[in-house]
């Protein structure tokens, strides 16, 4: 008979049993190793692949952002009247709504990636004071008012030579403005010395836009926007949400208040002719009797009172349009200051995104 033998695997034929588990602790942590390099570069390369799919993603919610400010101008030119209120078409909200996938271009992220969603408004934004309308709308005419009786109620100087420093020196300011809001402080029980820091940042900046500069080390930012206010003293986080229903942060062309959309508070400043018990009373019923002029009925004005025209209107220019957009991962908010013209135009003011 031929001998059976059991047959010895070559590779560890002739190693020892310590050298054999060697061999196989390295063979496992080769593979493991291999494995890791392996993952790694998938995760890099899926890494890669959410990157381009969210920069993909946010460049179309930024073309569908163009969108909704296109539909802005297209209803504030098309609702231009010799009145604005709550029952304009600019005012008339867009609930969220399914956006038809050819608004991105039949695009889609994923398989599993969601419709855009559009929400939307518009708003007045002369519903509110604006601080920057404390200067006049043409600061640099700082020898306008000397030897004359001044606008908005300040007094010129007769004539008097020595007084055309003091002249020269406060020609930007508007009385009226200052005055109103110096009650709007006081109604709000807010200190009136608020008004002499904001009317001193904004002399500055009108200064400095009369020299023409636009930097240097004394160079003062201009107040944009409402959020601006935090960055002078004693506007305190109190401060700023009692302000914030009541007052804004535009241009200084914008120097009325709109009555069919402004605040008690606001009107009870600017219009010291009108009766508080009144504007109350017009307010109740503005959504369904706005004023077309301020000579209104509705405006319950009392006889020879007429409202100042320099602080108060029924139409606005300026609206700033709201935006809310959802588009697969990316939730994006917008908020755009627009300019309505005369002429049927719209312009941009500045827009911001989040």
């Amino acid at each position: 008979m031929i001998a059976m033998t059991r047959p010895v695997p070559v590779l560890l034929s002739g190693f020892t049993r310590p050298q054999r588990g060697a061999a196989i602790v390295t063979a496992l942590l080769v593979v493991a190793l291999a494995t890791v390099i392996v993952s790694s570069l998938f995760y890099r390369e899926s890494v890669a692949i959410r990157s381009i799919e969210n920069r993909a993603t946010l460049a179309q919610t930024r073309w569908i952002e163009r969108a909704v400010i296109d539909w802005a101008k297209v209803i504030l030119r098309n609702s231009h009247r010799d009145y604005d209120w709550s029952g304009s078409i600019w005012a008339t909200p867009v609930a969220e709504t399914q956006l038809d996938e050819t608004v991105t271009g039949g695009a889609k992220v994923g398989d599993s990636s969601r419709q855009a969603m559009l929400a939307g408004r518009i708003r007045d934004a002369q519903a509110r004071f604006n601080v920057n309308a404390l200067v006049t709308q043409d600061a640099g005419s700082a020898n306008t008012q000397n030897g004359q009786s001044g606008n908005n109620g300040q007094s010129g100087n007769n004539g008097n030579p020595g007084n055309n420093a003091t002249n020269a020196e406060n020609a930007d300011v508007s009385v009226a403005h200052v005055v109103a809001l110096k009650r709007l402080m006081g109604i709000l029980s807010l200190p009136e010395n608020l008004v002499d820091r904001i009317l001193t940042r904004v002399r500055k900046v009108a200064a400095q836009k009369r020299q023409g500069r636009s930097g240097g080390e004394d160079w003062v930012m201009p107040l944009q926007r409402f959020d601006d206010l935090r960055d002078l003293p004693g506007f305190s986080d109190e401060v700023m949400k009692k302000l914030e229903p009541h007052v804004t942060v535009l241009p200084s062309d914008a120097r009325t208040v709109n009555v069919n959309s402004a605040t008690a508070e606001v009107l009870e400043a600017v219009a010291r002719t009108w009766n508080p018990a009144s504007i109350r009373s017009f307010i109740a019923n503005r959504d369904v009797a706005p004023a077309r002029n301020l000579s209104d009925p509705a405006l319950g004005l009392v006889a020879n009172s007429p409202l100042d025209t320099t602080l108060v209107a029924v139409k606005s220019d300026y609206f700033i349009a709201d935006g809310i957009i959802r588009y697969d991962r990316v939730e994006s908010e917008t908020q755009t200051l627009l300019k309505r013209l005369d002429t049927g135009g719209v312009l941009v003011i500045w827009r911001h995104s989040n």
